[in-house]
């Protein structure tokens, strides 16, 4: 199976994120959302998971649709 985002060996959406410990916007205009490294693995099938591989999302969206919706708001230009 070919994951559509990676190209190569690269994410095209910049995952896996870097630790972080607060929230700040990068060069493009692009939030860095806090991601703390509190030390937590989960070994999910065989892959460990920790704080870097998890995708923000807006729970009421979630709730709703009954599907990730991944929001971002724009500040800058």
């Amino acid at each position: 199976m070919q994951v559509l985002c990676i190209k190569d060996g690269i994410c095209q959406k910049r995952y896996v994120k870097e630790y972080q410990e607060v929230i700040s916007i990068d060069g493009d205009g692009s939030p860095q959302y806090c991601k703390k490294n509190d030390g937590r693995t989960f070994n999910i099938s065989n892959h460990i998971i920790n704080n870097q591989d998890i995708v923000s999302y807006n729970l009421i969206l979630k709730r709703k649709h009954n599907c990730h919706i991944k929001i971002e708001i724009c500040a800058s230009i």
